[in-house]
């Protein structure tokens, strides 16, 4: 499996229904330029702290001021991130669906969709 340019939505659907049978990869949408790594890895941090200690700063905060924002808390540091990240909280969760056209959703947006298998 190579690269492919595509261009429109029907040439993307018809990649998808002559290539490949979507049931058995994951989609991820994300800008062209971005390397695939997490919000977390891409952002730059002074040489003062990790990612690992900015992460748990974020989530530290997130817990203390989010708390009363949500109906029923997290249970763990995965769970936090998931909600952090869903939104728009850096973490070192990379984003997978199953979903061909989730990836889609950033209209105006010049991006690659990633294919995992």
């Amino acid at each position: 499996m190579g690269d492919f340019e595509i261009g429109t939505l029907d040439g993307y659907l018809n990649l998808l229904s002559t290539e490949f049978d979507h049931d058995d990869y994951l989609f991820r949408g994300q800008r062209r330029e971005w390397p695939l790594l997490p919000a977390l890895a891409r952002l730059t941090i002074g040489a003062d702290a990790t990612p690992t200690q900015v992460e748990q700063r974020l989530l530290s905060d997130l817990r203390r001021l989010g708390v009363s924002l949500i109906e029923s808390r997290p249970e763990n540091d995965f769970e936090w991130m998931a909600l952090g990240q869903h939104h728009g909280l850096p973490t070192r969760l990379l984003d997978w669906t199953s979903n061909p056209l989730a990836p889609l959703c950033q209209p105006g947006v010049r991006q690659v969709v990633v294919l995992f298998h």
